[in-house]
């Protein structure tokens, strides 16, 4: 199971029987485009708490990542890719940092890395900016309805008791964050996560 794989990563990867063996527990192509997707996004929040990790119970399925409780993500266009510390405690952290010593897995990653941020790939500012502005214009009207249930109430900008109260709306906050995505970041990011 999962203590299987953390002890395989814990024992070293460098070897081919090594890697191999890891490969029985972890969908390395999965894990690789998990790491890929949090370095896109700039998720500073690499603990414990913010993936899951599932499989199949059928015996010999290998676990796959799945990102959850992103909301440190597509800060700045800028910030850093790692924020990794490899003496940390965090299985993600200590899975990459053990398959990163292995040639084939820093090989098979540039492929993918290649795969997602150029030439057309998932994750080049085309890509990117049409999906989302894709899902920008099948959100723009739920969102007022989205705004009117829960953004009636925003207490990050305003103490309790100030009158008026300034309320989340979609012209005033979605739209604005909407656009800084699609004009700032998105077209930024992928020269900034090949640059590191």
């Amino acid at each position: 199971g999962f203590r299987a794989l953390l002890d395989s990563a814990a024992a070293g990867l460098q070897s081919e029987a090594a890697y191999q063996q890891v490969q029985q527990y972890l969908d390395i192509d999965n894990f690789i485009d998990f790491v890929l997707a949090r370095m896109f996004v700039g998720d500073r929040q690499w603990s414990d708490s913010n993936w899951y990790a599932l499989r199949n119970r059928v015996q010999g399925e290998p676990f796959r990542f799945l990102l959850w409780d992103s909301e440190s993500a597509l800060r700045e266009a800028t910030a850093g890719i790692l924020p990794l510390d490899p003496n940390g405690t965090d299985a993600v952290v200590q899975l990459f940092s053990a398959l990163r010593e292995n040639e084939v897995f820093r090989r098979t990653f540039g492929d993918r890395a290649q795969r997602h941020l150029v030439a057309g790939g998932a994750l080049t500012p085309e890509q990117t900016t049409a999906r989302w502005s894709q899902l920008g214009s099948a959100l723009s009207s739920a969102i007022v309805a989205e705004s009117a249930r829960w953004g009636d109430y925003r207490r990050d900008v305003q103490p309790p008791g100030e009158e008026p109260r300034q309320l989340y709306t979609r012209d005033d906050h979605w739209q604005i964050e909407f656009d800084r995505l699609l004009e700032n970041f998105l077209p930024q990011r992928t020269d900034r996560v090949l640059g590191e």
